[in-house]
């Protein structure tokens, strides 16, 4: 399963269809501390976390510090319209396995998470 994060809902609508089309399952939240409550409870369902940088409540490094604290074995991604040259060395230590920056085409999308996670599984 991926989970999918950005607080905006039109990203988050398009980018979970573009993905489910593909067969993958997918969880679409705008809340970051929303994805994390149902990640702490379902860690092993989850394979991939796709996550904004700047997001209200907490950004993509305190998302995926706290998804690194339950489990090393989700992939993660990052998604942004925003420079992460002041995070590149969190990015680099969480293990992050892309970065991929808006505006971001469905293609581009579709060809990370298949590189990241092969072809789904059904």
């Amino acid at each position: 399963m991926i989970i999918l994060v950005d607080d905006e809902p039109d990203i988050v609508n398009v980018f979970g269809k573009v993905l489910q089309r593909e067969g993958y399952q997918v969880r679409e939240f705008t809340d970051p501390l929303k994805a994390l409550d149902f990640f702490t409870t379902n860690p092993k369902k989850c394979s991939l976390a796709i996550t904004d940088l700047r997001m209200p409540y907490m950004n993509c490094i305190e998302f995926a510090s706290q998804v690194r604290r339950i489990s090393s074995d989700v992939k993660l991604l990052l998604i942004t319209a925003h420079e992460t040259e002041s995070y590149n060395d969190q990015i680099t230590h969480l293990g992050f396995n892309g970065i991929l920056r808006k505006p971001l085409l469905p293609r581009s999308l579709k060809m990370m998470v298949k590189k990241i996670l092969g072809a789904p599984t059904q």
